[in-house]
């Protein structure tokens, strides 16, 4: 991550933030690959989800600065993370 402006602390809070996003969405594949799964089980999870991705995005506009390379790697993980909510919601693994 470049050093472009943006103190330090703030960026390893976005890393931090991601980083548990990251873990739900392991947990989330994780249960999702279970040929035993319950769906009503993992809908609190994609509720964890939303909102670790919303804190996530909240924090983003003020924090990222000028350092491209981690706006890139949030906005990936920020688009991953809203399309597994929303294709959970719609209903693709009922």
């Amino acid at each position: 991550i470049q050093n472009t402006g943006t103190p330090h602390r703030l960026k390893v809070d976005l890393i931090n933030e991601s980083s548990s996003l990251l873990d739900l969405l392991e947990d989330y594949v994780r249960r999702l690959s279970d040929p035993e799964k319950d769906i009503e089980v993992i809908e609190p999870l994609v509720d964890s989800i939303e909102n670790q991705l919303h804190i996530l995005e909240s924090k983003m506009p003020d924090n990222i600065g000028d350092d491209k390379e981690l706006e890139v790697l949030l906005t990936h993980i920020t688009l991953e993370a809203g399309l597994s909510v929303y294709r959970f919601k719609r209903g693709d693994y009922s």
